[in-house]
C-alpha cells in the first residue's frame, strides 16, 4: 500500500498508524508544488525498509535502507548532476564510516568510528544485544 505521509497519524509510541492499525507499506512525501520528495517504507508502523529522497526534478538525492526506525547499512547521496558526492555506512544508527567525493569521483574526506569513540561501545552493545 503507498499513501501521502499526510494520512498516517503518529501514535504516543512514536508508530505510524494508518486507517486505525500500524502501517504496513510505503509513505510518500511531497513538496508544495507535488514533486516526489521522499519515499520510506514502514513495517508494523515502524520504518523499516528501503529509503529515498528525490531532488525536485526526480533525480534520486539519497538512498539507505533504516531498520526499526534507524538507518542501518549503507546510504548514497547524490547531487543535482548525479554524481556521487557522499556515502556512510551504518549500524544499529551509528555511523561507522562516511566518504565523501569531490566532482572527479576522488575521496576528498574519508570517516571510520574509532574503537575510542563513545559510540563504539555502544555499537558493541547493540551487536552483542542482537547476537551479531
Amino acid at each position: 500500500m503507498k499513501v501521502n505521509f499526510e494520512q498516517l497519524e503518529v501514535a504516543s509510541d512514536q508508530s505510524y498508524w494508518h486507517d486505525g492499525k500500524p502501517f504496513d507499506g510505503i509513505a510518500v512525501y511531497r513538496r508544495e508544488d507535488g514533486t516526489l520528495e521522499s519515499e520510506v517504507m514502514f513495517e508494523d508502523g515502524v520504518q523499516s525498509g528501503p529509503f529515498s529522497d528525490f531532488h525536485s526534478d526526480g533525480q534520486v538525492a539519497c538512498e539507505g535502507v533504516i531498520q526499526n526506525g534507524v538507518n542501518h547499512g549503507e546510504f548514497k547521496y547524490w547531487d543535482g548532476n548525479g554524481l556521487l558526492t557522499k556515502t556512510e555506512s551504518y549500524e544499529f544508527g551509528i555511523c561507522t564510516s562516511r566518504q565523501e567525493y569531490d566532482q572527479a569521483g576522488n575521496v576528498i574526506s574519508d570517516y571510520s568510528l574509532a574503537s575510542d569513540d563513545p559510540n563504539a561501545a555502544l555499537l558493541a552493545a547493540y551487536r552483542n544485544q542482537a547476537g551479531s
